[in-house]
């Protein structure tokens, strides 16, 4: 699935240029995502970022853009259900959007799997932590910048 380069910095003008309060309510604002997800995470070395980024989550080169000073550089990376768009802005390092996003989560059918592809990747199993309260068990993976990438499944369908 190709998304325009366009259509992707329409998203993030429009998403980023709203900024709202959220209003005591029952209703939730949102109320289900279609695929495919999208975030965008703020990285060091794009190339590096891109390799990981496609290795661990299968995804594909959508497409990009770089300065002529090389001051940044977007790469788009995407499948089905997932587009990323990795960015590096030498221009952003002290302002407050160079924070990035903290962490990005996704639902899963069976963190254990992951868990068996990442050791085979990189030597390491991540550790799965268990939430019975929540039904939940999640494990976290890091991308070569350090962002965190959870990923949560049901206890009961890996028991």
């Amino acid at each position: 699935m190709r998304f325009p380069l366009r259509v992707l910095v329409f998203i993030v003008v429009v998403t980023s240029s709203v900024t709202v309060k959220a209003q005591d309510s029952s209703e939730a604002w949102i109320r289900g995502a279609l695929a495919p997800q999208y975030f965008a995470v703020s990285v060091e070395n794009v190339e590096r970022s891109v390799e990981w980024y496609s290795e661990a989550f299968g995804l594909n080169q959508l497409g990009g853009s770089r300065a002529e000073d090389d001051s940044w550089q977007i790469e788009n990376l995407g499948n089905n259900w997932l587009v990323v768009e990795i960015i590096r802005d030498a221009r952003d390092a002290d302002s407050s959007r160079s924070k990035g996003i903290r962490k990005v989560g996704f639902y899963i059918q069976d963190v254990r799997i992951v868990a068996d592809r990442v050791e085979q990747a990189t030597g390491e199993r991540p550790r799965a932590l268990d939430f019975q309260e929540l039904s939940q068990r999640l494990i976290q993976i890091h991308d070569p910048d350090g962002n965190i990438i959870q990923l949560f499944s049901p206890l009961d369908s890996q028991e």
